[in-house]
């Protein structure tokens, strides 16, 4: 869209009214086309900026539930490798427990 001052300039002393009708259609024809896009509640920057925003609280939502999981998944897997600590120590002690009763018995025998 382009304006030829002079025209203009032409037009407007000529028919001053008529011009600002004009200029006023232009500018509500451009408000309604803009508010389309433009509306804070009803807009479709708004409707987009709502889906993006939905977007985020959903996967913020994953993501809290996932680490929830992966934390209670952590608690049983530590408390497997303690409870395998503990036998290992366990196994340990009787291993060498058996090992002096065996090297007595050797030495007894012997």
């Amino acid at each position: 869209m382009s304006l030829d001052s002079n025209t203009f300039t032409t037009a407007l002393t000529a028919n001053p009214t008529e011009v600002d009708n004009v200029l006023k259609s232009i500018s509500s024809t451009l408000y309604d086309k803009l508010n389309t896009y433009a509306d804070p509640y009803t807009g479709t920057f708004k409707t987009i900026q709502q889906t993006i925003q939905d977007s985020i609280d959903h996967a913020n939502d994953t993501i809290s539930t996932l680490n929830e999981k992966y934390d209670r998944e952590q608690a049983v897997l530590e408390k497997q490798y303690n409870d395998l600590e503990v036998l290992i120590s366990s196994s340990t002690s009787t291993s060498n427990w058996l090992t002096q009763q065996t090297a007595l018995m050797t030495k007894s025998n012997g």
